[in-house]
């Protein structure tokens, strides 16, 4: 089971009508003899990065709720619109060479780039890293997620704390996690790294409002 299906069997997204759309991109990279674990793994990297978009959009509509309800409900569908979003701007697949993997293949880390979707939120994990006295994202997402939050809940406009009630923030680390751990340990390493990060963060549309829920120990 991949990072997506397990995202997907935990009810936090649905990638059905994404697929969809990114299968017949992948069958023209599988024409030009790109072998079938590096065309898996650009096919799960786009799924992720339209993940975000879609959680964005849906704090977008629902954000006047938040405070009542704590946010978007699960599982929340990744439509085409975010998946071609992803496919244009995320991903370097419309490039010489998807440019994620190329750098792996030099043995070049991950960039920021890579993970984090919004040049907005590199601006805030910069500082959260100094914080943690760390100078690369973690391998273990929640504790740069716990120090999001609080930053959050610390701004002096009302927007911040929602941002937090909303469990955004928890969905975002979750993608952050898959794509970092699928870039730098593969498959199986993203696997086990979502599967351990589901376990210890409360998200939206479990019963609970994602941002007052403590992560488990």
């Amino acid at each position: 089971m991949s990072a997506v299906d397990i995202i997907q069997d935990r009810r936090v997204f649905s990638f059905a009508q994404a697929r969809v759309v990114v299968e017949p991109v992948l069958d023209q990279y599988a024409a030009t003899g790109m072998e079938d674990t590096r065309r898996r793994t650009l096919g799960e990297y786009v799924l992720l990065c339209a993940a975000e978009f879609e959680s964005v959009r849906a704090f977008a509509a629902s954000a006047e709720y938040v405070d009542r309800d704590g946010g978007p409900r699960a599982p929340l569908t990744v439509g085409p619109s975010a998946t071609w979003e992803a496919l244009v701007k995320c991903d370097c697949i419309p490039y010489e060479d998807p440019c994620p993997w190329a750098r792996a293949a030099g043995g070049a880390p991950p960039r920021w780039s890579d993970t984090l979707l919004f040049a907005g939120d590199m601006h805030k994990v910069g500082p959260a890293l100094d914080e943690l006295g760390i100078a690369e994202l973690p391998r273990d997402m929640t504790i740069l997620i716990e120090v999001l939050e609080r930053r959050h809940n610390a701004s002096p406009v009302s927007l911040g704390q929602t941002i937090t009630r909303s469990g955004l923030l928890r969905v975002q680390g979750l993608l952050w996690q898959a794509r970092l751990s699928l870039l730098s340990g593969g498959e199986e390493e993203a696997e086990r790294q979502v599967s351990e990060y589901l376990d210890k963060v409360p998200l939206w549309g479990e019963g609970s409002i994602a941002g007052e829920t403590a992560f488990a120990t």
